[in-house]
């Protein structure tokens, strides 16, 4: 890490903490944190995850592991930190604004989780770290010319509103399906009708890179 990482423009963390929040309903987090490396049985910890959310942990794995995640935090980790940053303190509205629309969707309540998505990914562009990252980055691992650190930013953010949205999308039709497996909630629709609300929430909403 070289100048500090701008901590609220994660998408990973926004995405965690969400499914963290709704373990923590059902007293299930210190499962998913003994998977995370913070004591406790691991294989206890596997099998609830397996089996209380078959569907919906793997596709958040899935997220967690893909390479671009990782490459976003390059981009964001040569951008400076500063007290009360514009940026990362928009991010982290919209960021909690999609934490409370996704648990009103996961406990069926009307929500319009992909509508506060697109907010929190459109927040997260951030243009100081994209033009900071592509003038120099001091890490070992980016790209060493400024074109191909463009085309890196270009690459992520094409991820980010694009397979991101959908891989997001999936989890979140994933989570119903599970909870309604388990009998934990009663939904109104079906699978068909849910993603029909997704839908409507990124409705004239381009998942093109911004150009920046």
């Amino acid at each position: 890490m070289a100048n500090g990482n701008h901590v609220f423009n994660d998408f990973e963390s926004s995405i965690v903490s969400c499914f963290v929040l709704l373990l923590e309903q059902y007293k299930l987090e210190r499962h998913f944190n003994a998977l995370n490396g913070s004591g406790g049985d691991m294989a206890e910890g596997r099998q609830v995850m397996n089996s209380r959310f078959a569907g919906s942990y793997p596709l958040l794995q899935e997220i967690r592991a893909h390479p671009r995640m990782r490459e976003r935090s390059w981009i964001q980790d040569d951008e400076r930190v500063e007290a009360n940053d514009h940026n990362s303190i928009e991010f982290g509205k919209k960021a909690k604004a999609f934490k409370e629309v996704f648990y009103k969707w996961v406990c069926g309540l009307p929500a319009d989780p992909m509508m506060a998505w697109r907010d929190m990914v459109n927040a997260g562009m951030d243009p100081a770290a994209r033009t900071g990252f592509i003038g120099g980055s001091s890490l070992a691992q980016a790209p060493r010319s400024s074109d191909a650190r463009r085309e890196l930013c270009r690459q992520v953010e094409l991820f980010i509103r694009g397979d991101l949205t959908r891989l997001v999308a999936k989890w979140l039709v994933a989570l119903r399906q599970d909870l309604s497996i388990a009998g934990t909630v009663e939904y109104a629709g079906d699978e068909t009708a849910w993603r029909n609300i997704l839908r409507r929430g990124l409705a004239g909403w381009s998942a093109e890179p911004s150009g920046r």
